[in-house]
């Protein structure tokens, strides 16, 4: 790894790869944070990303956790962009045709987690 005192690191695998890395130590324990490829990222990008990530080590959060939290926190308004948009289609006759059982499992476990059971929507009609 080589370092150029702006924050990221380059590190080089055996077989030629190059990605920037970010090194820090919080509360005692030595880390390092993938920030990505450098192909795609400048050493300008990377220094970038690395100054976010001090001013989050500074206050006292580990960097990798705040961004499995923003991922989590994307994941979970996909989801709920996505369940909006399907809900219509899944009121539609034709899917009600379709019998439960008829569909593959994986397909009814999506459509209960996401509350949307077609089987369910038959019971509540009256």
């Amino acid at each position: 790894m080589s370092g150029d005192g702006g924050g990221p690191w380059l590190q080089v695998t055996g077989n030629g790869a190059k990605s920037w890395i970010f090194r820090f130590t919080l509360r005692g324990r030595a880390r390092a944070m993938g920030l990505g490829s450098a192909s795609p990222f400048s050493l300008a990008e990377a220094r970038d990303e690395a100054l976010v990530c001090r001013t989050v080590c500074a206050g006292g959060n580990d960097p990798i956790e705040a961004r499995k939290a923003e991922r989590q926190g994307l994941a979970a308004r996909a989801a709920h962009a996505l369940a909006v948009r399907i809900k219509p289609l899944c009121a539609s006759p034709d899917l009600e045709q379709v019998s439960p059982s008829a569909r593959r499992p994986e397909e009814r476990v999506r459509l209960v987690e996401i509350g949307l059971d077609a089987e369910e929507k038959r019971e509540k009609r009256p």
